[in-house]
């Protein structure tokens, strides 16, 4: 029979095995490791010097990410890269957040396209699309007409084809709202130039949005039409950025 002397000075098998895990994975750091083992699934992130921060929302069938300022929300594309690292991607093909196989994120933007090291700094609400009333999209279409019709000195319409026969109830207006926000987000973005203003100025009316079995847009004599697809939640319409470069080309 052995003491307990000895049996104290046996070294416990768990701690022993655990330690070994470790070392052989690489002294894994703990901040990586808590975030892969018990954060949410809708978190906010951001830089270390706080000047970029957006909610990325894994809680659906795909992901989605807003940008800290922005209206638009974007669908991203989910992928497997090199070392198992998780690769997330815009409509367009461009990767913009990058996670790697212990959790730690990389943003990828025009200011540093080979990336940059961003952290969950807490829990953020879904992006998910909520269903409104056709008064909130009303009212966003007469804030956008009266913030634009400002900017370029001249009136602006912007309105729902038949705000009478809106399609979706709901649902139907959560997409004509976001259509509208997003819409504007590229009006303002062309009117901040002079040479951009000038030609809205000039050429733009109108901008109707109009219900459509495909995603489209078009200008046509003065007006800009936006087709939106009200079944198809975000990408049920146009991002911000088709419409803008369409714009530039155009006007």
């Amino acid at each position: 029979m052995r003491s307990g002397a000895e049996r104290v000075l046996r070294p416990p098998i768990g701690p022993v095995i655990a330690l070994w895990c470790v070392l052989i994975l690489g002294l894994i750091p703990a901040a990586n490791l808590a975030w892969s083992q018990g954060a949410g699934q809708i978190s906010h992130f951001s830089s270390p010097d706080g000047k970029v921060g957006f909610v990325l929302d894994l809680s659906g069938e795909r992901p989605l990410m807003r940008v800290d300022d922005s209206v638009e929300t974007f669908i991203l594309s989910e992928s497997l890269g090199p070392r198992g690292d998780t690769l997330y991607k815009l409509n367009n093909n461009y990767l913009i957040l990058r996670r790697n196989n212990v959790g730690s994120y990389t943003l990828y933007d025009r200011f540093f396209p080979d990336g940059r090291p961003v952290q969950s700094d807490g829990p953020a609400r879904s992006l998910e699309l909520r269903p409104v009333s056709l008064q909130v999209a009303k009212d966003e279409a007469a804030s956008v007409a009266s913030t634009l019709s400002e900017r370029l000195g001249r009136p602006l319409k912007v309105a729902a084809l038949d705000w009478e026969n809106v399609p979706g109830n709901k649902q139907g207006a959560a997409v004509l709202n976001d259509a509208i926000k997003v819409t504007a987000s590229a009006l303002r973005r062309l009117s901040f130039d002079t040479i951009g203003q000038e030609a809205l100025r000039s050429g733009l009316d109108e901008v109707i949005f109009v219900p459509s079995q495909s995603v489209s847009y078009e200008v046509k004599g003065r007006t800009l039409n936006i087709y939106y697809v009200w079944q198809n939640g975000y990408e049920g319409r146009p991002s911000s950025n088709d419409i803008f470069r369409h714009l530039e080309f155009i006007l």
